[in-house]
């Protein structure tokens, strides 16, 4: 078994406690107190918008080809960014997290991250690192920013090129991690693993540099959505998992979103986390495209009301639904067809 104790203090000591955040720590302590004192209450852990779909590489993997909008839709704008803010903050809310696409191609990325009250809350911000420059990074960390996260698929430069479809992006990736080392600014490693990668040697590359770099490696498991749609060949095998659980018994840096929650492990979508798109619609996963409502129109507390009803989101699931729970993925293929809209809506589902 994986020490969870072990992952949950490291969590909390690297990546919660932030000291010069004083209003951050008040406001977390707060809920987490009101959470043990209230058994039915939980609050929302962290909320993650996806600021634009625009993007400079092609990625084998993307997960969100499939939601963008062709033509003219309305975007969120800098009120609507921070009215969201304020709303998931009345419910406990004490993260944001920033991403795209790749979240430098949108010009107005700086205000948009400032209107979420960075001095309150947990700020990151990922990115693929093509274009990262110093420039970029210390103004990221003059605004509240307190985590880089950089997406890596290999450790091999040419694998990650090859995967990420642009040639000298892993250069481009190890240069912004350079920058945010010289810059003292914090940083993390996204990484996707599949049947396919999981024992790679480009994926033992990955393990060596942030076991030498005392870095945290936040693993997720590949999953049949958005360039991946329907392709369950990509899926972990019992056996991966296997392999995949005794890699961490011995690095327990790698880690995976249901390690830790406020109300232990598991699932945590809806219940403690949202996904929200560029045009204001709330996923429970960014791999899951089914829209529980949208934030232009009606309140976020309605909206999580309205999954942490539904059979799906209501209880904390071991396995990642759309990886690893065949029952679901099942249920979640038979709304999508060639020629279907992305996200569908809620109430054309049996959740």
């Amino acid at each position: 078994m994986i020490n969870k104790k072990i992952i949950k203090i490291f969590f909390i000591w690297k990546y919660g406690l932030i000291l010069k955040k004083p209003k951050y720590i008040s406001r977390l302590l707060f809920y987490y107190s009101k959470m043990l004192l209230f058994k039915n209450y939980t609050p929302i852990r962290g909320i993650d918008f996806a600021i634009d779909y625009a993007c400079n590489l092609n990625c084998q993997h993307c997960f969100d080809k499939t939601l963008i909008k062709e033509g003219f839709h309305k975007k969120m704008m800098l009120q609507d960014y921070q009215k969201v803010a304020k709303e998931a903050m009345k419910l406990g809310c004490t993260y944001f997290g920033f991403q795209g696409g790749e979240l430098f191609l949108r010009k107005d990325y700086l205000e948009i991250i400032k209107s979420v009250f960075p001095q309150k809350n947990r700020i990151t911000v990922t990115s693929n690192g093509f274009i990262v420059d110093e420039k970029k990074i210390k103004e990221l960390k003059n605004i509240g920013v307190d985590y880089m996260i950089f997406s890596v698929d290999s450790g091999i430069p040419e694998e990650h090129d090859k995967f990420r479809g642009v040639k000298g992006s892993y250069d481009k990736v190890m240069n912004a991690i350079k920058i945010c080392k010289k810059l003292k600014m914090n940083y993390t490693i996204n990484t996707t693993v599949s049947h396919f990668n999981i024992k790679s040697e480009g994926f033992e590359e990955i393990i060596k540099f942030a076991h030498k770099n005392n870095i945290m490696i936040n693993t997720l498991y590949a999953s049949p959505s958005g360039n991946w749609d329907k392709n369950i060949d990509i899926l972990m095998s019992k056996e991966d998992t296997k392999y995949f659980l005794e890699l961490r018994k011995k690095y327990p840096f790698i880690v995976r979103d249901t390690d830790t929650g406020f109300k232990g492990s598991g699932c945590p979508a809806v219940k403690e986390v949202l996904f929200i798109t560029p045009y204001g619609e709330v996923l429970g996963c960014p791999f899951i495209h089914v829209s529980l409502g949208n934030v232009l129109k009606e309140s976020l507390k309605k909206i999580r009301e309205k999954g942490i009803k539904t059979k799906y989101y209501k209880k904390y699931h071991p396995k990642c639904l759309i990886a690893e729970d065949k029952e679901f993925i099942k249920n979640y293929f038979s709304y999508i067809s060639e020629d279907t809209k992305l996200p569908i809506e809620l109430n054309k589902t049996n959740w």
